[in-house]
């Protein structure tokens, strides 16, 4: 199926352009554009695209929903039977899942942009997501200033297991920081 396909470098230069600066709209985000940053990171090229996940979105406003796959959300929209796994099947399907999700966030949630999104939807819970593993160095007294708030945010008013620091928070406070 691949015979005769353009390089990886090709193919994924040809996707940015392709994306230009477009938001990126899929289904486990994290997952799918993890290899498109790696690629990106092999390639030396900078990778700076937002994205909005629809598995994320969809366990917040379908909370009766037995799972959040694929295909349990086309059933869930009634939106008929797709040929799984297939690119452009699932990108059909996964554009159809999304609009159904907007009119719902729009209708239900009060939602009607990326910000509303982030605020009331997928950052609402910080309890409920994923956490990862995060190196900050100091560069200079204003980052080291700037770790001892997140460090303080982190334990005082994120704190659920482990202390947690929102993607949000950290970015209001990133400068003199080098974050891995």
């Amino acid at each position: 199926m691949v015979k005769g396909a353009p390089s990886q470098s090709e193919a994924v230069r040809a996707f940015l352009d392709f994306c230009g600066d477009a938001v990126l709209v899929a289904h486990n985000a994290p997952f799918d554009t993890g290899f498109i940053r790696k690629a990106c990171q092999d390639m030396g090229v900078e990778y700076n695209y937002t994205s909005v996940d629809t598995v994320a979105i969809a366990r917040k406003i379908l909370p009766d929903a037995p799972n959040v796959k694929l295909d349990t959300l086309a059933k869930h929209f009634r939106l008929g039977k797709f040929n799984h796994h297939r690119a452009v099947d699932d990108a059909e399907m996964l554009t159809n899942i999304f609009l159904n999700l907007v009119r719902l966030l729009e209708k239900s949630f009060d939602v009607h942009d990326l910000k509303d999104m982030r605020e009331k939807i997928v950052g609402g819970d910080y309890k409920k997501l994923p956490t990862y593993h995060q190196i900050i160095l100091v560069k200079n007294q204003t980052g080291l200033k700037n770790l001892y708030k997140l460090i303080s945010y982190s334990h005082l008013d994120y704190f659920h297991r482990r202390p947690r620091i929102p993607r949000s928070v950290l970015n209001q406070h990133r400068e003199g920081l080098i974050i891995g």
